[in-house]
């Protein structure tokens, strides 16, 4: 091995243990603040205090260190990609920023974003979403006949609609998208700027970690079909992983990648590295 390779090695693992630091931190310390709540003894509570604000002090310098460092830790890793956001209800327009920042840090290209509302993940807008998208299935798109889920047909829809192909290439004309997400947005599923909007390698779902189990459900259903007809998805939440992200585990993933304490800039960083993860194993020939 060479003296540089070896050098961006080190330094890669270096940064590896960097996040795993910073990431752990994140976690720790709103569980500390969470037993802190929960003790019955006060004196217990009182020795735990210390603790608490040590953790909380950890978690803030590594999210400084990580911000300071962004650009450093997702390199150049996606200059080949165009990447769509996907905001699921309730995530944060801040957080959507943050996230882009980084991409555009990482050499993404631009590919538009898209914000889902709460009725595409209702319980109530359910037949409705079904009705919008067996009406308006773009060329080459097909819907499951096992799986009958609303969201599970619209993201077989919009994977068509929004991602390239194989040969690079968009699935769907800009006319075919534009008819796709102008029927939703007219019936008030989501909302978008056409003339942001390109074909997309890859799609960044994020949530807003507070869905319900239906909402969570349907999310998840959306995403691994996203994955599974269109290429790399990655969804990301703030918090511990125990919505959209839980949901996705408990199914197995569907190969879809996740992401939690996605409102951290560790959160963030490994969101990006995971896009390219996510790409790198949908361009993997399948075993």
């Amino acid at each position: 091995m060479s003296g540089g390779r070896g050098g961006l090695v080190v330094a890669g693992l270096a940064w590896g243990a960097a996040l795993g630091v910073a990431l752990g931190a994140l976690v720790m310390a709103p569980a500390m603040q969470d037993a802190q709540g929960t003790t019955a003894e006060a004196p217990a509570a009182e020795d735990l205090a210390p603790r608490v604000e040590e953790a909380e002090a950890q978690a803030a310098a590594a999210n400084e260190l990580v911000a300071a460092e962004s650009g450093a830790l997702v390199g150049e890793s996606l200059n080949d990609a165009a990447v769509l956001i996907v905001r699921g209800p309730g995530s944060g327009a801040e957080e959507a920023t943050r996230v882009r920042e980084v991409l555009d840090q990482a050499g993404a290209d631009n590919a538009g974003e898209i914000e889902l509302t709460e009725k595409f993940v209702s319980r109530e807008g359910a037949d409705e979403l079904s009705s919008v998208v067996a009406n308006t299935l773009p060329a080459g798109a097909q819907l499951s006949v096992e799986d009958l889920s609303p969201a599970t047909h619209a993201g077989e829809s919009l994977a068509t609609a929004l991602f390239v192909g194989a040969d690079g290439a968009p699935l769907a004309t800009p006319e075919d998208r534009d008819f796709v997400l102008s029927a939703l947005a007219d019936a008030d599923f989501l909302s978008y700027n056409s003339a942001d909007l390109m074909a997309a390698d890859a799609v960044l779902l994020l949530t807003g970690g507070a869905e319900g189990s239906f909402a969570a459900g349907a999310l998840a259903d959306f995403a691994a079909a996203l994955e599974a007809r269109g290429g790399a998805v990655v969804a990301a939440e703030p918090g511990p992983g125990d919505g959209v992200v839980g949901e996705l585990h408990a199914r197995g993933g569907h190969g879809v990648k996740t992401q939690n304490v996605a409102d951290s800039e560790a959160g963030v960083v490994l969101s990006v590295r995971a896009v390219r993860e996510a790409l790198d194993e949908s361009a993997a020939p399948a075993e």
